[in-house]
């Protein structure tokens, strides 16, 4: 695979409007006739599902491609799979947990078997409560239960059959979202189990398919994604702009408001893989928001826990930290992202060269450093 740099960018987007949505969306008072404003962290949480579903099913398919070659068993491309992926998301994760739990963090040590399990969504649901400030681990678990499903559909589901599956499993999410509005009515149950979210990651699963299998250039292709694109954006920009409005589109229409999320998406996906030119592409290439997109996985998992930190050093050196909107976001970004910073070149970048002598050893082309968005 190649790399395709404009997608870390797009992971840099995703990841800062996580950052903006809980450090100072709060404090935001909306402008009449606006009642409230569009959750920037609920669209970056997307955006990275289909970046996911995107990234993790073109390696499987790939994978698929071998397989249905006769090179090797299911069993070596299955366990190929999970030994990267656990190389890659559990060293921080896990001292993230030790960290936590040794400092006595809120709702870590009273929860830690469901953290330790990656379950942290089933908890939420059951305590009805975010429980801060872990309750961004429920993304977490929801790409945990993707990756342990979705390698035993892409390599298990017959070739000629792969692609009505992809469909259906985009089908069920809302179905399952309307249900569990349903039955858990007072909750988010749908929005956070791995079903209630498997629309985001087919989405971008349906273009790893085109990927891998058919033709990006094709005038099919771009049609395809044309419709995506204005479809999945008027549906989602209509919705969002009718709740800011405070104007409610009811359960029936707005269970597919992900759905769309995800059309939209993978169109994008779809141009940043391909490359944007011009000044979007530029943009796109900045530097700056490639490393941070590089960084994204650190930076999301650490970012709740650095205003407490902050707040611990500022009480015991005896300095006022910034009360200004701008400031608070300032100074809690610059220290998730030196906090990941750090992560990424003691912890995961020596841990991905380990992983890229792996795969010289075994004489086997796989994905380059920073490819995905949690490899």
């Amino acid at each position: 695979m190649q790399y395709m740099k404009q997608l870390d960018s797009l992971r840099a987007f995703a990841v800062l409007g996580v950052l903006f949505h809980h450090y100072v969306a709060w404090m935001l008072k909306p402008v009449p006739p606006f009642k409230s404003y569009i959750s920037t962290g609920g669209m970056g949480v997307d955006l990275f599902f289909v970046l996911s579903g995107f990234l993790i099913s073109s390696i499987l398919m790939k994978y698929k491609v071998e397989l249905d070659g006769g090179d090797k068993k299911i069993s070596h491309y299955l366990a190929k799979f999970y030994i990267r992926r656990t190389l890659r998301i559990f060293p921080i994760y896990y001292l993230t947990l030790i960290v936590a739990l040794l400092l006595s963090i809120d709702n870590v040590r009273g929860y830690i078997m469901w953290h330790f399990f990656y379950a942290t969504n089933f908890i939420i649901a059951h305590k009805d409560s975010w429980i801060l400030p872990v309750g961004h681990f429920w993304s977490l678990a929801v790409e945990e239960q993707f990756y342990l499903l979705w390698p035993l559909v892409i390599l298990l589901v017959p070739r000629k059959r792969l692609f009505p599956a992809i469909v259906l499993t985009m089908m069920v999410s809302p179905v399952f979202r309307i249900v569990c509005g349903i039955v858990h009515a007072k909750t988010q149950y749908g929005s956070i189990m791995v079903l209630g979210n498997m629309d985001l990651f087919a989405s971008g699963a349906v273009l790893a398919y085109i990927r891998v299998y058919g033709d990006l250039q094709s005038q099919q292709t771009q049609t395809y994604f044309n419709i995506c694109l204005i479809a999945g954006g008027f549906f989602c920009i209509g919705s969002l702009l009718l709740d800011s409005l405070g104007i409610g589109i009811g359960n029936s229409v707005g269970v597919f408001l992900r759905t769309f999320e995800g059309f939209f998406f993978s169109a994008i996906i779809f141009r940043a893989s391909r490359g944007f030119k011009g000044i979007a592409g530029k943009c796109l290439e900045a530097k700056p928001l490639v490393y941070i997109g590089k960084i994204s996985y650190g930076i999301y998992l650490y970012h709740l826990f650095v205003p407490l930190v902050l707040s611990w050093f500022a009480t015991r050196l005896g300095v006022s930290l910034p009360g200004s909107m701008f400031g608070i976001f300032f100074v809690n970004t610059a220290g998730t992202i030196l906090l990941a910073s750090l992560s990424w070149h003691v912890i995961e970048k020596p841990i991905s060269i380990f992983k890229d002598k792996m795969k010289a050893s075994s004489n086997t082309k796989e994905e380059p450093v920073g490819l995905l968005l949690v490899e």
